[in-house]
């Protein structure tokens, strides 16, 4: 599951986290374009741990899909008529 935070930084982080938990959702990713970082989060034993949290000039990575890896630059300097593709390689943009 990954989560764009918008307008309601709590509702994001505290109600949905706990909604996502809930229902098993066993990987959670909140990008923050605020702050310029994207938090993944890993169920474990019925709650989310940080699995890490990062920040531009890194790649973000799954704990759950090995090799699965998004460039956080890439994330927040996406424009329009651009999009990410997930794919077996660390995701790329497109045009």
């Amino acid at each position: 599951m990954l989560r764009l935070l918008q307008h309601a930084l709590e509702r994001d982080t505290v109600a949905k986290v706990a909604d996502y938990a809930e229902a098993g959702i066993p990987e959670y990713w909140i990008v923050n374009p605020l702050e310029g970082t994207i938090i993944v989060l890993t169920l474990e034993a019925g709650a989310y741990v940080a699995h890490s949290v990062f920040r531009r000039g890194e790649q973000a990575s799954s704990k759950l899909l090995s090799g699965f890896t998004v460039d956080v630059d890439a994330a927040f300097d996406l424009r329009r008529g651009v999009r990410m593709v997930n794919s077996a390689t660390p995701a790329r943009l497109v045009s």
